[in-house]
């Protein structure tokens, strides 16, 4: 689990630590950087998963917009602090100051104990633990060195290693979960819903044809909170291609509908209830404005499927939302899992967890955790 980022000369951030929860809410005012820490855990696992280049073509992001006030003199830092079942360890990547997207040092420590990879440039090293022996290479990686790691063949050698990759592969991120796309049909057999959710017609038929008690469990989860739905109806056309009906309940009749004359909210909420279907289980996932297009009623459901599913996957998966919406931070279970993030002085990102603000112990007696927030704003929570 991803129990804490720290951030330094990255965009907004000139310093800063996040502590983390294995549901963990972000709060606070547009531009304030939320969307930044969600960045820079979707940017941690771009590099295990892809070189710099082909990540940043992916989110459509220009290598210059990643330092500190654009600054090109700037070295840029993100670190991971991760616990693997009580055995912490510190997984931080540089990237270089120059105009050109590279990566200019990476370490993985243990916490308290052995540096297990370390890299300068072109010079890297890596601690073999079973045969206790040091390998050194010199090369031109445009990826973490993490990303050559083969999590079958090398586990005994570099077990610790191997868990730092695999977590950084199961990073997930869903930065707009966007109507048009979960609604338009889509090709071929993902094992995911994409990252704005543009396959998940496809990806429920492909559940449905493999597995019908996991399909029909979706639409059970999906039903829990919107009674109206009786059936989803993933249909394959002609070409490869998959479009979604769903048929609701509505005064006592049944009627279908295409998915263009679905509502928002439904779409988000099956999406969600697909999240739980996929093949892997996600280390992490990654979810902007949570809020769009959503009824409070389906609000509440949508941040309880969230909630559950860190649950049922108890240590293997963590979700870390961001939203401005004061109700959906009353539908977080805790207090300590919610990060306010607002703008201090010179306009540097200040980050402080709910209960640890201004007169927090006091005022919870009166108000719900986004009431709070609501109220009293960010200036009084943060002094």
């Amino acid at each position: 689990m991803l129990t804490a980022l720290s951030l330094e000369s990255f965009k907004a951030f000139a310093k800063a630590r996040i502590p983390l929860q294995p549901f963990t809410m972000l709060i606070g005012p547009n531009g304030a950087g939320k969307s930044t820490i969600l960045q820079a855990i979707d940017l941690l696992g771009g590099l295990v998963t892809s070189s710099v280049p082909e990540y940043l073509q992916s989110r459509a992001w220009e290598y210059a917009d990643l330092p500190h006030l654009r600054a090109r003199n700037v070295r840029l830092s993100i670190s991971a602090e991760l616990d693997f079942s009580g055995s912490p360890v510190v997984w931080g990547v540089a990237l270089g100051a120059r105009r050109f997207a590279g990566i200019a040092g990476e370490s993985v420590q243990v916490v308290g104990g052995q540096e297990l990879l370390g890299r300068a440039g072109r010079n890297m090293w890596r601690w073999n633990e079973q045969k206790r022996t040091v390998e050194t290479i010199q090369q031109t990686l445009t990826s973490s060195w993490l990303s050559t790691l083969d999590v079958e063949r090398d586990a005994s050698n570099f077990p610790v290693l191997v868990e730092v990759a695999r977590w950084a592969r199961g990073v997930q991120c869903y930065f707009f979960l966007d109507p048009l796309k979960l609604r338009a049909p889509g090709r071929g057999e993902p094992s995911g819903i994409g990252l704005h959710g543009e396959f998940l017609a496809p990806f429920l038929a492909r559940l449905r044809e493999r597995d019908r008690e996991r399909f029909d469990r979706l639409i059970d989860r999906v039903r829990e909170h919107y009674p109206r739905l009786i059936a989803l109806h993933p249909k394959r056309t002609q070409y490869g291609w998959t479009q979604l009906e769903v048929t609701e309940k509505w005064n006592n009749e049944k009627a279908t509908f295409n998915a263009r004359q679905v509502s928002d909210g439904l779409l988000r909420l099956i999406a969600v209830a697909a999240m739980y279907e996929q093949p892997e289980s996600p280390s992490v996932l990654l979810l902007d404005e949570i809020e769009n297009g959503l009824h409070p009623h389906l609000l509440g459901a949508f941040i309880g499927m969230l909630q559950a599913f860190v649950k049922q996957r108890a240590g293997k998966s963590q979700v870390i939302v961001a939203t401005h919406s004061p109700l959906a931070v009353n539908f977080c279970e805790s207090p300590d899992a919610i990060i306010l993030v607002a703008r201090g002085r010179g306009g540097q990102p200040r980050v402080v967890p709910l209960d640890s603000t201004h007169g927090f112990q006091r005022l919870r007696r009166h108000f719900d955790h986004g009431e709070l927030w609501y109220n009293l704003g960010e200036d009084k929570l943060i002094r």
